[in-house]
């Protein structure tokens, strides 16, 4: 099974010093796995560089929230993943990964043996994808289309998180995206990082724009 890490880690260094060096105020969205790693990865460049800014690294959990949605779907008649909204906080790694069905929109009720299930599908379904593919790959089309569940009626390349950035950033206030952040950097960050003993990183829900 290939190293996603060693894979990646190069590659993704390499653009965050040229990021660093080129267009140090950037907004800087990262997808690739594993995002947990990724995310700090980049941060320590460009802390290096002097131009690290942690309301503009943002580690996409996207696909995470469309899997507990549709999987939440399926298992309760009646309801279309597109109807369903289930937050999912911790990190975007099947041992951090929480799907938080208590707090769904709409309210569904899940309990039981039926929970447990679904919160370990949720967790384990980038495992069960690379599985599928005998190590040769990950979850890439679920991630077309957590993209491309996030799009507006343009193309697949207009992300809805990308799309949400350029309106926090021209001034359009009450944005929330679910996102893989430095803690210690974000409005309430460092009140939620005391909450988790200290985690510097962490997905949950942020207010794009908001930087006091």
């Amino acid at each position: 099974m290939i190293d996603l890490f060693v894979f990646n880690a190069d590659i993704i260094r390499d653009l965050a010093t040229s990021i660093a060096d080129i267009c140090p105020n950037a907004s800087i969205m990262v997808i690739s796995n594993p995002v947990n790693s990724l995310v700090p990865l980049i941060a320590e460049v460009l802390k290096s560089k002097k131009v690290f800014n942690p309301k503009k690294l943002f580690g996409i959990t996207t696909l995470d929230v469309v899997r507990a949605s549709a999987f939440a779907a399926e298992a309760i008649s009646g309801l279309s993943p597109s109807d369903l909204v289930i937050p999912v906080v911790g990190g975007p790694s099947t041992e951090t990964i929480i799907p938080l069905f208590s707090q769904s929109k709409p309210a569904v009720k899940i309990e039981g043996e039926k929970l447990r299930s679904l919160t370990a599908h949720v967790k384990f379904a980038s495992d069960e994808v690379i599985k599928a593919k005998a190590g040769t790959g990950s979850a890439t089309l679920c991630m077309a289309y957590a993209a491309f569940k996030y799009a507006d009626v343009c193309f697949l390349v207009n992300f809805r998180f990308a799309d949400a950035v350029l309106k926090a950033l021209k001034g359009e206030k009450g944005i929330v995206q679910p996102s893989y952040m430095y803690l210690p950097g974000i409005p309430g960050g460092t009140t939620l990082q005391h909450s988790l003993n200290g985690l510097d990183y962490f997905s949950t829900n942020i207010e794009l724009g908001v930087t006091t």
